[in-house]
């Protein structure tokens, strides 16, 4: 009988641990998203970000985001008709970009430095959002 009180002791004892690690790992984490939410960096109006694959999925809701946020967006795309997707006066860039190619990197670097001497801009950020498909039987 002794054995069962030392065993039904030690459960009970564990799951008070648990118990308590659980709901304080929540009262953490409510916190801590709490404060991330509340917490932004504060614009600059000189800055900018480079978003690759700004075509469509995550670069284009990325873009989106930023821009209505504030920032300068600089948007490399793959496609040349996603250049109809952007405006200047919504302070996006349209940089054409194959990320496969090294001259389309330079040419992007290029152009981007450009109007970044021209504008008075600041490269604050770059987003890798493309992706490269190669379609091959398993």
């Amino acid at each position: 009988m002794n054995m069962m009180n030392y065993l039904f002791n030690v459960l009970i004892n564990f799951l008070g641990y648990i118990t308590l690690f659980i709901i304080s790992s929540l009262f953490i984490y409510y916190h801590v998203r709490q404060y991330l939410l509340k917490r932004s960096l504060p614009i600059k109006s000189h800055e900018a970000i480079f978003v690759t694959g700004a075509d469509s999925g995550m670069g284009l809701a990325s873009i989106k985001k930023l821009t209505e946020l504030g920032y300068i967006v600089f948007c490399g795309c793959y496609l040349p008709e996603s250049k109809k997707l952007f405006s200047i006066k919504k302070k996006q860039y349209y940089i054409p970009l194959d990320v496969s190619r090294q001259e389309s990197i330079v040419a992007a670097y290029q152009s981007i430095k450009s109007i970044c001497e021209k504008n008075n801009f600041s490269l604050f950020s770059v987003i890798q959002a493309h992706g490269i498909a190669i379609m091959a039987p398993i």
